[in-house]
């Protein structure tokens, strides 16, 4: 075999082994935690709202109370099928979440024919173990070569935050969007062609549907990334194009909440809201705790609707008015949840047994976060110069990561922005893997 076709042969070998690998972890943490509690009761309103439009009732809440209630009996989440919906049950018009997870949840239960969460999860194990692996080694390999990009898929694909693929929940498809979007821009940067560029519109536009916040930070700060690598004219077309598209995308939502609901919401984004339970993370004298039902009580009784515009620009005068009376407090705060979303990616201080099932041991978990971020940072001090494309991942990383400083942390939110880490890790190891060989060469 030609010595040019084995070194082609050889990482592609390796990128599958990975890919095998990553699903084959993802889909035993399916098997172990596919019904678990976690984030149970934001899974059951995904779940309601997937079957009201599936069956064509739009997008539409329906009374899931009791399930709500029997799931934290029974600390699991539990499928609708269970709980059949009389075909002449009352349904509200809702905005509360973004219907684009919905419907692909509704897509699954489709296809095989019942309201069961597990289709989808085991749907996501195998995109996030074959397509992110594949979209990680892609991008890394276009900045710093194979060598890195099969350590950066590999460490993508055994990385804890593999978890997040067993959740009911948009973030797995949230970060395969991030990736490919990354891929995707990088490609615009590097040869121009608008096919690129429409096409990270166009996967900006999808995303918005998942989480708009999202596609939102990515546009600025990946237009902040093409003007700094020095393409002012690219910057320029990409901000323009993008923003274009997604509102394009969101007009027919922005459309809709504006005659049922008389806002220019696309949904309900409780930004006081989620300052307010950031602040209650710590003690505080806002009364704030970390709890969406403590919210929604307050804002009762207030006099407010939870979950309504109304209440949340409520929420934000009295967060507004809090900072200014204690500025000490709230940075004293703000530095806590710094060191947490960026040393601890939104973990805990915790060296126990950790919360979230008891399968990954705290200590190593937490010198594992603490390991992957210094990797990362030691990454872009080494990788300076070598490609200029090294500011896209940077950039959306920071764009994506540190606004999650000034709300309450949920991990989960921060995975979506994680793979940009493990291609800087993995030029560390590398780099450092190569000293050592010259190293001993030299003796």
């Amino acid at each position: 075999m030609p010595l040019s076709v084995r070194a082609i042969a050889v990482p592609n070998r390796l990128l599958i082994i990975t890919s095998l690998v990553s699903v084959a972890l993802r889909l035993f943490l399916v098997v172990l935690l596919h019904n678990s509690y976690s984030y149970a009761g934001v899974s059951l309103t995904y779940g309601d709202l997937a079957r009201n439009l599936k069956t064509g009732h739009g997008i539409s809440s329906t009374d899931v109370s009791k399930i709500r209630q029997e799931q934290r009996i029974q600390n699991r989440l539990i499928d609708l099928q269970e709980f059949p919906l009389v075909s002449n049950a009352p349904r509200a018009p809702t905005m509360t979440r973004l219907p684009g997870y919905s419907v692909l949840l509704a897509a699954t239960q489709f296809v095989f024919g019942q309201d069961r969460y597990i289709y989808i999860q085991v749907l996501q194990a195998l995109l996030d173990g074959i397509l992110g692996t594949f979209l990680i080694f892609s991008l890394t390999t276009s900045m710093f070569g194979k060598s890195h990009g099969i350590l950066a898929a590999f460490l993508y694909g055994v990385s804890p935050v593999s978890r997040v693929t067993v959740y009911a929940l948009p973030d797995a498809w949230i970060s395969l969007f991030v990736l490919a979007i990354l891929v995707a821009a990088a490609k615009w940067v590097t040869d121009g062609r608008f096919r690129w560029l429409f096409a990270t519109a166009f996967l900006l536009g999808l995303c918005a549907y998942l989480r708009q916040e999202v596609s939102f930070l990515l546009v600025a700060a990946l237009s902040a990334a093409i003007f700094i690598s020095g393409h002012k004219l690219r910057a320029t077309k990409f901000f323009l194009v993008c923003t274009i598209t997604l509102t394009a995308c969101l007009s027919p939502l922005l459309i809709r909440n504006q005659k049922v609901f008389d806002t220019n919401r696309t949904s309900s984004v409780q930004v006081g809201g989620l300052l307010w339970e950031g602040i209650g993370e710590y003690p505080n004298h806002l009364g704030a705790t970390a709890s969406d039902t403590a919210l929604y009580l307050y804002q009762a009784s207030r006099g407010y609707t939870p979950l309504s515009p109304e209440a949340d620009r409520f929420i934000l005068g009295e967060v507004a008015t809090y900072i200014r009376n204690e500025p000490g407090e709230f940075f004293t705060g703000l530095c806590k949840r710094f060191l947490r979303v960026c040393l601890l990616q939104g973990g805990k201080w915790e060296t126990g047994v950790a919360s979230s099932g008891g399968y990954f041991i705290g200590l190593p978990l937490l010198v594992y976060r603490i390991s992957l971020f210094l990797l990362f940072l030691i990454g872009i001090f080494l990788s300076r110069g070598v490609s200029k494309l090294t500011v896209l991942p940077i950039t959306a990383a920071a764009g994506l990561i540190l606004p999650h400083c000034f709300i309450l942390l949920e991990p989960r939110h921060i995975v979506v922005a994680s793979g940009p880490l493990f291609i800087f890790a993995s030029f560390s190891i590398v780099h450092f893997w190569g000293a050592r060989s010259r190293s001993r060469h030299n003796r």
